[in-house]
């Protein structure tokens, strides 16, 4: 039985884990020698002081060129890992999280922390063309603007001839279509807000404004006709009386608006 994925001591894990009964190693090295104890030998688990566990059994190595974890049996009798009997003339074993290894009547398991599952060729070729620089990518889709009605047939023309275009020819003709559409549409509206003014009936005012003088009467101001004659008639009253200095009453201005 495997250890299952929510086990706690999953999370403790350094650079790779050994998990087992009375044995639980956390190895924040690139290379783990197995064996048994011996005063000739050093290794980083000890599985007890069995002969049927060579002082060196068997090394478990991270390989850089590859990324993945190897066991390499040392000992004549052999490791079992997943069931699988593997000697010293058996190539190196690619371990993964959870891999059972069993050593003459030992057994443990091979942990990988969650980030650093084993994986595939298949699933490092697609990581890899997933991490590949944006340059090299297509140029991605844009939502072009809304084009005014007998500008689509020619959109799609661009869109087609820019489609056949190598990448840096294709960002240049995408930005002479954005620009393009921008300007049919500032031109629509334009032209829309014309046939709306020139359709709209002229507002002019009912009655000229009238200018009034402390209640004396209301006379037209700034209109030409009467308004205009009489204001030249007050000023020669005034000049030739010599004493008025304001406006006439109304009796003045009815008289001099029908002479």
């Amino acid at each position: 039985m495997g250890v299952s994925p929510d086990d706690p001591r999953i999370e403790q894990i350094g650079f790779a884990k050994l998990l087992g009964e009375d044995l639980e190693l956390y190895a924040k090295k690139y290379e783990i020698v197995i064996g048994r104890k011996s005063k000739s030998s050093v290794v980083d688990v000890v599985l007890g002081d069995t002969m049927s566990i060579s002082r060196q059994h068997a090394k478990i190595l991270y390989k850089f060129d590859r990324g993945v974890w190897e066991l390499q049996v040392l000992g004549k009798n052999g490791v079992t890992v997943q069931g699988t009997l593997h000697t010293p003339s058996s190539p190196p074993v690619v371990l993964r999280s959870q891999d059972l290894i069993q050593i003459a009547d030992r057994s443990f398991y091979f942990l990988l922390p969650r980030q650093q599952q084993w994986v595939g060729p298949k699933q490092a070729e697609q990581a890899a063309r997933s991490a590949e620089p944006a340059a090299s990518s297509p140029v991605p889709h844009q939502q072009p603007p809304v084009l005014p009605p007998g500008s689509m047939a020619a959109h799609s023309m661009v869109r087609q001839l820019a489609a056949s275009l190598p990448l840096p020819q294709q960002q240049a003709m995408a930005q002479v279509q954005r620009a393009f559409a921008q300007q049919l549409v500032q031109q629509q509206a334009a032209a829309q807000m014309h046939a709306q003014l020139s359709q709209a009936p002229q507002a002019f005012p009912v009655q000229p404004a009238l200018g009034t003088w402390a209640g004396q009467g209301q006379i037209p101001v700034g209109l030409s006709g009467h308004a205009a004659r009489n204001q030249a008639r007050m000023a020669n009253v005034s000049n030739e009386g010599g004493e008025q200095t304001g406006p006439p009453d109304q009796a003045q201005a009815m008289q001099l608006d029908g002479s």
